[in-house]
């Protein structure tokens, strides 16, 4: 199983949890159909992200990612379709993020669409680990942590819609 296989299991197995003790949530590992190329398992279906839901009434969409670096390079870790699905999800209304693992440091964040989109567009080609936080990113290390980080994302969605 691939580095960035374990980390969205992690992260589905706390949604399991957070969808049995809410009984709100219904938040998905989506499941895209695979191919094996050259020896390692290829996604073929592009426009979805890891994880797509509802969470209390809004839609989310969360991709999982796992480096082993010390900087998060939104240009080659963040492809273009995720990218647009991400605008999407923004601008029907809902909310969107990024979780990232920083292996080599023992570290994961939560980072916010808006916030890695808003980046992107200035000109910032990356992020370093160290300097999550201070761009509106929470750090996630267990199901909590992922519930805090889903009703931020929502509660700021609702609160750019107006609700």
């Amino acid at each position: 199983m691939a580095r960035g296989s374990e980390w969205e299991a992690e992260i589905a197995r706390w949604l399991e949890q957070l969808n049995k003790k809410q009984m709100i949530h219904t938040m998905r590992a989506t499941e895209a159909p695979m191919r094996v190329i050259r020896g390692r398992p290829i996604r073929m279906s592009k426009g979805m992200l890891d994880f797509e839901g509802g969470w209390r009434g809004i839609h989310l969409a969360l991709d999982a990612k796992e480096i082993n670096e010390p900087r998060f390079n939104f240009r080659s870790k963040i492809k273009e379709h995720q990218t647009e699905r991400m605008r999407a999800c923004l601008t029907t209304g809902g909310a969107s993020g990024i979780l990232v693992r920083f292996a080599d440091h023992g570290v994961a964040y939560g980072l916010h669409a808006r916030e890695i989109i808003r980046m992107m567009n200035a000109g910032t080609k990356s992020v370093k680990y160290s300097d999550v936080v201070g761009q509106g990113g929470m750090g996630i290390e267990c199901a909590d942590d992922l519930e805090a980080f889903c009703n931020e994302t929502t509660r700021l969605a609702l609160w750019r819609n107006g609700g």
